[in-house]
């Protein structure tokens, strides 16, 4: 099979299986479809209430940009033959797209029934925060040891990465964290309009679900630099202990995130912005 063959084989694929978790998931029409999927949104995030049309329309349209976003990362990943963590990051390309779609509110405009001096902590527990900061120590510090792992052997004068390179990459996952909090920040602090206690806790809870995607860019950029650093390991210079943990280092830090996520859920982290902002009656 020729290389253009394969790529259109795989934008077959990839276009089948978008379609069908579009179709499950409510996101390409179908009332029953869509109203089943905001009950299960609503229980996860700790919604209060009854499920209303504009809550399922709203659960709706998270799921269209999300697939969007999963599609164009697909695409990216095929197109540049790159990581699969462009897929990842196009999906929290997606949902960060869908919840500043959102008009926000003009300047001064209260929240109602709390204060906007809400934190990101209001949002996501600390632990998860710290996460994210381990994923991106990955980085450096794979790269501090590809800098003092022993080099020799036969192939001692093959050429191999260049620092600037491993230096670049570094950089790379430090502004993707950087990225990642600010926009976490701004998407905490952002005004919305709201007119009731019910649009409030949508509100929370929408938001919450942004900042825990804004989170996801950086997990998805430091997995893709594990995953190149680690190959600048295995050059054929590189001795010693480097390899190996070159070789499982992306391999642990997917295994962690997935943990991570884990543990998330598990423990009811969709719906700890509850405890923290509490919906008034």
């Amino acid at each position: 099979m020729s290389e253009a063959a394969a790529t259109w084989v795989m934008v077959g694929i990839w276009t089948g299986a978008l379609l069908l978790a579009g179709a499950s998931l409510g996101a390409l029409g179908g009332a029953r479809l869509e109203h089943r999927r905001a009950v299960r949104f609503a229980a996860r995030c700790g919604l209060p209430g009854e499920v209303d049309a504009g809550l399922v329309r709203r659960v709706a349209r998270r799921q269209r940009f999300v697939l969007a976003g999963v599609a164009l990362g697909a695409l990216a990943s095929i197109a540049t033959k790159g990581s699969i963590a462009l897929i990842w990051g196009g999906l929290a390309v997606g949902a960060l797209a869908d919840q500043l779609a959102s008009p926000a509110a003009p300047d001064g405009a209260p929240r109602v029934a709390h204060t906007t001096g809400t934190r990101l902590t209001d949002y996501v527990p600390g632990w998860l925060l710290g996460a994210v900061v381990a994923a991106f120590a990955c980085s450096p510090l794979l790269a501090l040891l590809w800098v003092l792992a022993p080099r020799g052997g036969v192939d001692a004068d093959v050429p191999g990465t260049p620092g600037t390179e491993v230096a670049g990459l570094v950089a790379v996952a430090a502004t993707a964290l950087a990225g990642s909090l600010l926009l976490a920040r701004f998407l905490v602090r952002r005004r919305q309009r709201v007119s009731s206690a019910a649009d409030l806790a949508t509100d929370d809870a929408f938001r919450a679900q942004a900042v825990r995607d804004a989170l996801h860019l950086t997990a998805a950029t430091s997995l893709a630099v594990a995953f190149a650093l680690s190959l600048a390991l295995h050059d054929p210079a590189v001795q010693g202990v480097a390899r190996p943990v070159g070789g499982w280092a992306p391999i642990v830090l997917l295994l962690a995130a997935v943990a991570v996520g884990t543990v998330h859920e598990a423990g009811g982290g969709p719906r700890y912005w509850r405890g923290r902002l509490p919906v008034p009656a």
